[in-house]
């Protein structure tokens, strides 16, 4: 955020801290309304939102680590003839309270220095030039007609879809299932007998 505060000139030094504050907090705000205007709120809250979870779990993920190590080495306070609960309770606050102003901080850097910037769109014939074939290609003999307005491709397709209707799979009896004679034996005791 850019700031004149040489503008005030001499005022600078004889305003009180809270003008002061007053002053920065209203110029933010006429800075951040330039930029909602300038992209549009619902942009502009998409980038808010974008930039805050990306912030937040980056940090987070950091902040479970830390805490990981701090219940690694939280015993070792009890050498120091300190409560081990008192102290990780009391140091994982301060993490907490660390955790919350790095978000808050690097969530206004990046949202204050991130400028949009409008991509030059592309012509409109390339894309679809790529697209377009060449009427009398032959290619390979794959693009061509077959009987009936059928491509050689889609042929091949519809073949290889009737070759896997006709795959047969035969049933296997189980070695204790009933045997397919009809003697009322398992498998196993008639016919399967001699089969390991």
């Amino acid at each position: 955020l850019m700031i004149d505060i040489h503008a005030l000139g001499d005022k600078l030094y004889q305003t009180a801290p809270d003008d002061l504050y007053d002053y920065i907090k209203e110029e933010a705000l006429k800075m951040y309304d330039y930029k909602t205007e300038k992209v549009g709120e619902t942009l502009q809250k998409e980038i808010e939102r974008w930039w805050s979870l990306r912030i937040i779990d980056d940090n987070w993920k950091d902040h479970l680590h830390m805490m990981d190590m701090l219940k690694e080495g939280i015993n070792l306070r009890a050498y120091g003839q300190k409560d081990p609960l008192i102290e990780y309770k009391r140091e994982a606050f301060e993490m907490f309270q660390d955790l919350i102003d790095r978000v808050n901080q690097q969530t206004l850097e990046k949202l204050w220095t991130t400028e949009l910037v409008q991509v030059p769109s592309q012509h409109k014939g390339g894309p679809s030039r790529l697209m377009l074939v060449h009427r009398d290609a032959t290619n390979m003999g794959l693009s061509g007609q077959g009987q009936g307005g059928e491509t050689a491709i889609q042929k091949a397709a519809r073949e290889s879809r009737e070759q896997k209707k006709t795959i047969k799979v035969d049933t296997k009896v189980g070695r204790n299932d009933p045997c397919p004679c009809g003697s009322g034996k398992k498998y196993k005791k008639c016919h399967g007998a001699g089969v390991a």
